[in-house]
């Protein structure tokens, strides 16, 4: 079969393939965002040393798209709608940031260490959950230790549970109830280490 080429099949072509290229939806990125300002700080900046990490997600969690739960038992990934960096990193760093505000201190480090770091508390997080669930519920889970410098025992052990009612159908929403949770468990690590300090 021959087929001919003129000028009109060529423009034909051309629009096809306009069409099919401009036909893609474009990805959104996102980001975990601090929950905290000035105004919750005290009036002295400590000089503690603070590590934290290493912080652990469940494999589940540990890819670019955002994973909600559409059933108990099954999940949904939103090809579109997707983190800007690793969901780990991205909690270590915002949970770093309202620490600063919360403690507050500027001496707060995120595993992997550089040198030889002295620390007066390390904190190791362990996430069990952190998802919109089928009844548009931002759950956090997490157990959590916080350790004095290097000892090997921990000071106190911690499991933090909470929350969220979003807009299901709006991530911005979402990741914004997500940010708001990351900032309740903030603020439980750090009453805890602040009141290690008043003793």
């Amino acid at each position: 079969m021959k087929i001919i080429f003129n000028k009109q099949t060529a423009l034909l072509l051309l629009f096809i393939i306009v069409i099919g290229c401009g036909g893609s939806k474009p990805s959104r990125y996102y980001l975990l965002t601090s929950q905290t300002n000035s105004s919750e700080t005290e009036n002295n900046i400590k000089n503690l040393k603070i590590g934290i990490g290493p912080v652990q997600f469940p494999e589940y969690l540990r890819r670019p798209q955002l994973v909600s739960f559409v059933r108990t038992q099954q999940l949904n990934l939103a090809e579109y709608d997707r983190w800007a960096e690793p969901l780990d990193q991205n909690f270590a760093r915002v949970l770093a940031e309202n620490l600063t505000w919360l403690i507050p201190t500027e001496q707060i480090f995120i595993y992997p260490f550089i040198g030889n770091q002295e620390l007066d508390y390390h904190i190791i997080i362990e996430v069990r959950q952190f998802e919109m669930n089928k009844d548009s519920l931002v759950k956090l889970i997490a157990q959590w230790q916080i350790f004095r410098g290097t000892v090997d025992q921990p000071l106190i052990s911690g499991r933090s549970k909470y929350q969220e009612s979003v807009n299901s159908e709006d991530y911005e929403t979402v990741i914004g109830g997500m940010s708001k949770l990351t900032g309740s468990m903030s603020r439980e690590i750090a009453e805890t280490i602040n009141e290690f300090q008043s003793e």
